[in-house]
């Protein structure tokens, strides 16, 4: 048996497996233009028109309040997104000065009050200003505040009160300087129309006497 190497040529033939012609030629152009454009353009938006305020939502909260409760007032206003808006608070037509029980918010287009530990004086009327180049606008809100009576002055029983007043006032001790204005002026009168001397002295312990002095 004989054992032979035979060489043998094989041939590979190239079969084209990717099309580069698109079926589709106007996407194809679309697609090249895209590329084709810069990768960041600016883009113009245009300024929304400056409207004059106005509120959405008008001032809401308590009416009725006792001392030391806490008040909180809120409504709602646009333009939500305009700079120059100014809101202003008046209490009774006077402008609300900061202090530290006042506590004011102007967030996006929400505007609330906050009061801590009112007082019956924080009674009234609350106005919100809403301001700005084009307009104004207001929303209003009133609350009245009752105040803590420490001291009961009217009586469940006139009549009796009325006794008492009578006995305060008869024992009431009548003023020294009463007294010694009275005598002051028997004196007087006794030396200018009598001017005696024992009945001056008589006077004068009399006056004594009955005023509750000892002589």
């Amino acid at each position: 048996m004989c054992n032979a190497d035979v060489p043998v040529g094989v041939v590979f033939a190239a079969r084209r497996n990717i099309y580069m012609d698109t079926q589709h030629p106007e996407g194809w152009q679309k697609i090249q233009s895209m590329e084709q454009r810069p990768k960041y353009e600016r883009i113009e938006v245009a300024d929304a028109p400056l409207l004059a305020p106005r509120f959405t939502s008008e001032l809401r909260g308590n009416t009725q309040l006792s001392e030391g409760q806490q008040v909180h007032l809120e409504g709602r206003v646009e333009p939500v997104h305009d700079p120059t808006l100014k809101i202003e608070w008046y209490h009774n037509g006077k402008l609300l000065q900061s202090a530290a029980r006042f506590h004011t918010t102007f967030d996006f287009g929400y505007v609330a009050l906050d009061i801590t530990g009112v007082y019956p004086e924080d009674s009234g009327e609350y106005t919100c200003r809403a301001v700005n180049k084009i307009g104004e606008a207001v929303s209003k809100h009133t609350f009245k505040v009752e105040g803590k009576e420490g001291v009961i002055y009217e009586s469940a029983r006139p009549e009796g009160l009325e006794k008492i007043r009578q006995l305060e006032d008869t024992a009431r001790p009548i003023p020294v300087r009463i007294c010694l204005w009275d005598l002051f002026i028997g004196c007087i009168l006794f030396l200018k129309e009598e001017g005696d001397n024992e009945l001056f002295i008589q006077y004068i312990v009399g006056v004594f006497k009955n005023f509750g002095y000892t002589m």
